[in-house]
């Protein structure tokens, strides 16, 4: 089950009024919760807490970012989140920029941490769709990608790799949101299919509680009587027995809500485990 960060930088500003943007977010958001992805969110124009951040992209396996063209680039709110939060995130993110004093001029930008993680941009243009393709027009035939390049490289300092972008165009000069929609979630579609025939892990957490079933807790996964090993970890299971078995998805939202909070603030925990906690086997018959 894969996790998701979804960050939007639309903001309200000039005549932009990020109607758009936030029309897309949601799209998402939906599209995925209803594909059983675990969905957190950040709203950056409404604030967030620094260290939260950083530990929600530590706890995400895809970020997207959803944000608007403003002259060529991204509100300026994006840039100051990455900023801070990559910034905060050294130790976590990233240990350095992967050179070492002996030899300075080889492996910068191969210091990050972040091995596995993936990134996706969505993003609206006001900008037809050739003059990022023809060599002749505004954009010299350097495709989205090329514009984005620096925010790429951002990403890739601290480990991700990047997913297909996707693109809306014209969207003030020729507007048709329907079709926006209709394409952004054929291109999830597509995502997610690729995410999934690359997960060879059989079982990522705890069919239960959520527990990842990662290297730090790959000691607490439960044994069955005939000793083979259980979707199930040791803090809901024993040999084979749930240790709560009159338990309700209720009562185990709020026990992951109460240990999340302390990482991700308790409203993304509240995300966090409401899209989790359901769609795990125990609970979803």
């Amino acid at each position: 089950m894969k996790v998701f960060l979804l960050l939007n930088s639309s903001k309200n500003f000039g005549h932009s009024e990020g109607r758009l943007n936030n029309t897309l977010h949601e799209t998402a958001k939906q599209f995925l919760i209803q594909n059983k992805c675990v969905v957190m969110e950040t709203l950056i124009d409404k604030g967030y807490n620094i260290e939260h951040e950083v530990q929600k992209i530590l706890c995400s396996d895809v970020i997207i970012h959803q944000m608007p063209a403003w002259w060529m680039s991204y509100p300026w709110i994006l840039k100051k989140w990455i900023d801070e939060v990559f910034t905060n995130g050294r130790g976590k993110l990233y240990e350095n920029d992967g050179r070492t004093s002996k030899n300075p001029k080889l492996n910068y930008g191969k210091g990050g941490l972040l091995q596995g993680k993936q990134y996706m941009f969505s993003m609206t243009w006001n900008a037809p769709q050739d003059a990022f393709l023809q060599e002749t027009d505004f954009f010299e035939g350097k495709g989205i990608d090329g514009v984005l390049l620096h925010l790429h490289k951002a990403h890739q300092f601290i480990g991700m790799s990047a997913l297909p972008t996707f693109m809306c165009n014209d969207v003030m000069k020729v507007p048709n949101v329907e079709k926006n929609i209709v394409d952004y979630k054929e291109h999830l579609k597509k995502i997610l299919s690729s995410l999934n025939s690359h997960n060879i892990a059989q079982v990522e957490c705890c069919q239960s509680c959520g527990l990842p079933f990662d290297d730090n807790h790959s000691n607490f996964i439960d044994s069955k009587t005939d000793g083979s090993k259980s979707i199930y970890c040791t803090f809901c299971c024993k040999e084979g027995k749930f240790v709560q078995p009159n338990a309700t998805v209720e009562d185990m939202m709020d026990i992951g809500v109460f240990h999340l909070s302390k990482k991700i603030g308790e409203s993304s925990a509240k995300q966090y485990m409401s899209s989790l906690i359901p769609n795990l086997k125990r609970w979803n018959k």
